[in-house]
């Protein structure tokens, strides 16, 4: 499977790649400043180059771990990838927290049917729009760690 991950800079997000790699997959991971520094992409730029990247790969899903403010890839640009290019996937890591900074948005996303699926990877079952959609633990690629005895 060819999936393509567009992620924030943020320390964390190069795992989830690399985890879904481990498992013989083929990937393409986009990375994106979230933060407003100097050259950073945004706005149509950024909706553009990840709209031709994805036309271009042609993956079979597109995975986003994104920020909930700052700079991001536009709903828009989820919707039309959503329904021309590839089914799409939320991943959060916080959708579980109360008072999460992300429930606006995965409403927001709900209502424009942005994501194929949100996927909640903090284990908590109840968060926005919970009932319609899958709750995890963060996918971990299994080289980071010994062999068990």
């Amino acid at each position: 499977m060819k999936a393509l991950f567009v992620t924030t800079e943020t320390n964390e997000t190069p795992k989830y790649a690399e985890s879904f790699a481990s498992l013989g997959h083929e990937v393409k991971h986009y990375i994106f400043s979230h933060r407003r520094i100097q050259n950073a992409k945004e706005g149509t730029a950024l909706d553009g180059e990840i709209h031709s990247l994805a036309l271009q790969f042609q993956p079979q899903i597109i995975v986003y771990l994104g920020a909930c403010m700052g700079i991001m890839p536009s709903t828009e640009l989820w919707v039309r990838l959503n329904h021309e290019a590839a089914p799409t996937v939320l991943m959060v890591s916080d959708a579980g927290d109360l008072g999460c900074p992300w429930h606006p948005l995965i409403r927001n996303y709900d209502r424009k049917d942005a994501f194929a699926c949100v996927v909640a990877i903090d284990g908590q079952r109840l968060w926005e729009t919970s009932e319609r959609q899958i709750t995890l633990l963060t996918p971990i690629d299994p080289k980071h760690f010994p062999e068990p005895p």
